[in-house]
């Protein structure tokens, strides 16, 4: 038997690759002399006293979240649980002249809650644009060679109030049988609070008691923002949304949910019932939110006889062509007004749009009606849309959860980048195609979240933003699969989180300095991560419908979500969280050494690894061997539970000659110059072999040719 001193492998020397060191500098065991014994003591990093500070102990530490009678430890609805609710009848019309909408509601509140309400709030989300209030005021100039996104700064716009007026509801039992009988209306007095108002109600409003809240109102309508009017060639389109006063939402986290509408937080409102007429005029498409009660009325048989086709048809429809716009036979009459009355249960919101400048096509999808309506001047791009809407529909409800509605709609306007509502959504882009598909994705994406799983967008950008991201990084790649995608990708990410501008994901989205980045694109990201990295896609899918299946419908929280995923994935995910949403934490793994050491006809190989920063993450490694043969290792984030430093032992047959981790660049690694190292010589070897293969390759080509 030959001494074991003939079969011990040389220690190989490798590149030092520390933040402090070249990455051109060999990282070896200086004081191993390589034609050395087995007897000779490798020094390596040592665990113990100086070692460095365990900065990991706290990523691991749980999360203390408050615990509600109303929320389940396992992020479920507990069988306490309540919600509130908003029906509303309104009638409304559009003076299109000058460009006001005047409407008329009755909102009956519902309080399932356990407490007396002696006053509610009402939010009036036009007053974002009065210029005497906080929102307006607030606000700093704009560049003067780029738009205004939420608001035209020259509009002096505001809603006004000319009547509130209060009907209490009586509960009648009889028997097992419930009623409610309407008392006599008194008017209320109400108090605004910039885009919120108090009304005081005459009587305390009891848990299971009802009240209607009567409210006339009229504003302008400003050029752009989340709704908006713009003129095109063949008249003006209008795109109505945040038009009506509507409830605020009272709740066990927070009870009156009143933060003010600053123009960057969303909204947050009840389910419930719409019930809305809407007077136009007459030579108006009119679709909105619901399903049109009086077709007979406002659609002539030819209309309604392609909208009947369009209902059977995968192909799009034309419902009004472009040469058909404005065309008698279009229209029931061409002068005066036509009320369009539409109806829509269990949603959250209601929008519509209405223009006599529309084109009309439609498909179906599953049963679903898509349709796009938009003007001449989108129609090169937009004779995609509505096939664009169909993708979509489908690839959301076959990978997360069904299409709850009877249509969705996506209208072209002057509503800049996109903006969602149930059944409708509204989508600028008018020259290219990708963005077209990306935007209609991403606001039908909104039907999920937060149309479906509602949570309080006011507060928490990313819980639908966010989801709805990753959700629609899925639905890129399954439509462009050789296209980068817009956002879920770990390393997109790096250059914002090593920004000035980089916040927590869990800070308030009207102090998040760069929302796009921070609840859009990191939140996507870091999901990616959880279910491409962490938990694998079929623990990470149940996980996420769970959390779809148990809060449809209903106002989850942050915790709800967080909960949720452990609960259903059977994972302790607080390291996650906290590294990812509730700090600034960067991650930087690191590869510091390779030792390997002949043994019992095997080499012991240990790799030495760094985690550098704050964030915690599972290492995978591919590793490359002296024959040429790579393999791919993963070890889980529990390596980090003692400390920053880690030594994977691999029982191997070939010496390791190169070691990289995340090769895929699927993390946010903000340094990769310390993510391999590599034995150069072997390298060297290597680059001579591939070297002398091509001129052989070279030479047998110039042979043939001679032939």
């Amino acid at each position: 038997m030959q001494t074991l001193s003939k079969t011990v492998f040389a220690f190989f020397s490798l590149l030092a690759l520390s933040a402090c060191s070249s990455p051109n500098a060999a990282l070896n065991d200086h004081k191993t002399n390589p034609d050395s014994t087995a007897d000779v003591v490798l020094e390596p990093i040592q665990i113990g006293a100086k070692r460095a500070p365990l900065h990991n102990e706290s990523v691991f530490r749980r999360l203390d979240w408050t615990l509600s009678p109303y929320r389940t430890a396992s992020g479920a609805p507990s069988h306490l649980y309540w919600q509130n609710r908003a029906d509303y009848v309104i009638q409304a019309r559009l003076d299109t002249l000058e460009h006001v909408l005047t409407g008329s509601e009755i909102i009956t509140y519902t309080n399932f809650s356990p407490d007396t309400l002696r006053y509610v709030w009402v939010q009036l989300d036009q007053n974002l644009s009065n210029p005497k209030m906080r929102p307006r005021l607030i606000k700093q100039a704009d560049d003067p060679t780029e738009p205004s996104l939420f608001r035209s700064p020259e509009f002096d716009g505001g809603i006004a109030i000319s009547r509130v007026e209060v009907a209490m509801r009586q509960t009648i039992r009889k028997g097992k049988r419930t009623a409610s009988a309407r008392k006599p209306k008194v008017a209320a007095p109400y108090k605004i609070n910039d885009t919120m108002m108090r009304i005081d109600l005459p009587e305390p409003l009891a848990p299971q008691s009802q009240v209607d809240i009567e409210i006339d109102w009229s504003f302008a309508i400003p050029f752009t923002g989340r709704m908006g009017r713009e003129q095109c060639q063949q008249g003006w389109i209008y795109q109505i949304a945040q038009w009506y006063p509507r409830m605020c939402v009272y709740d066990d986290v927070s009870g009156w949910n009143t933060d003010q509408y600053l123009g960057a937080g969303e909204f947050y409102t009840e389910y419930g019932s719409f019930d809305v007429k809407l007077t136009v005029p007459a030579n108006h498409i009119c679709l909105a939110t619901g399903t049109l009660q009086n077709p007979s009325e406002v659609l002539t048989p030819i209309l309604r006889e392609r909208l009947a086709r369009a209902a059977k048809s995968d192909s799009t429809v034309m419902i009004i062509s472009r040469e058909e716009v404005g065309k008698f036979f279009t229209r029931p009459k061409q002068t005066g007004e036509l009320v369009w009355h539409y109806k829509a249960d269990n949603v959250r919101d209601f929008a519509f749009a209405s223009s006599g400048a529309f084109i009309w096509d439609a498909a179906q999808w599953n049963g679903v009606l898509a349709q796009s309506l938009y003007p001449v001047e989108a129609q090169t791009m937009w004779k995609e849309s509505t096939q664009y809407v169909r993708f979509s529909l489908k690839e959301f409800s076959e990978k997360w959860f069904p299409y709850p509605y009877p249509t969705m709609i996506n209208v072209n306007g002057a509503v800049p980048g996109g903006m969602e509502y149930p059944m409708m959504i509204f989508c600028r882009e008018r020259y290219n195609d990708f963005r077209l598909f990306a935007v209609t994705l991403h606001e039908v994406g909104h039907t999920w979240f937060p149309m479906i799983v509602q949570n309080n967008e006011r507060r928490h950008a990313w819980l639908d933003e966010g989801l709805n991201s990753f959700i629609c990084y899925y639905g890129e790649k399954e439509k462009y699969p050789a296209r980068k995608a817009r956002r879920g990708e770990g390393r997109d990410i790096v250059p914002y989180m090593r920004s000035p501008e980089h916040q927590p994901i869990m800070t308030h989205p009207h102090a998040i300095l760069d929302l796009g980045q921070n609840a859009y694109a990191k939140t996507a990201a870091a999901l990616v991560a959880l279910r491409e990295v962490v938990l694998g896609e079929e623990r990470f899918d149940f996980a996420f419908r769970t959390y779809i299946e148990r809060w449809k419908y209903k106002h989850p929280t942050p915790e709800d979500f967080f909960r949720t995923m452990e609960d259903a994935s059977g994972e302790d995910l607080s390291w996650f969280w906290r590294g990812w949403f509730y700090t600034t934490s960067l991650l930087d793994q690191a590869v510091d050494s390779v030792h390997s050491l002949d043994s019992l006809d095997q080499v012991y190989n240990r790799v030495f690894l760094t985690n550098r920063k704050e964030m915690a993450m599972p290492v995978e490694m591919e590793i490359t061997y002296a024959d040429g043969t790579k393999e791919r290792r993963k070890l889980p984030v529990e390596i980090w539970l003692q400390g920053n430093l880690f030594v994977a032992p691999i029982w191997s047959h070939e010496r390791i000659v190169g070691v990289e981790i995340d090769p895929d660049k699927k993390l946010p690694d903000i340094d990769l110059s310390n993510n391999a190292l590599f034995d150069p010589k072997w390298r060297e070897r290597q680059g001579k072999r591939k070297g002398k293969n091509d001129a052989d390759s070279n030479a047998q080509s110039n042979d043939e040719s001679d032939d």
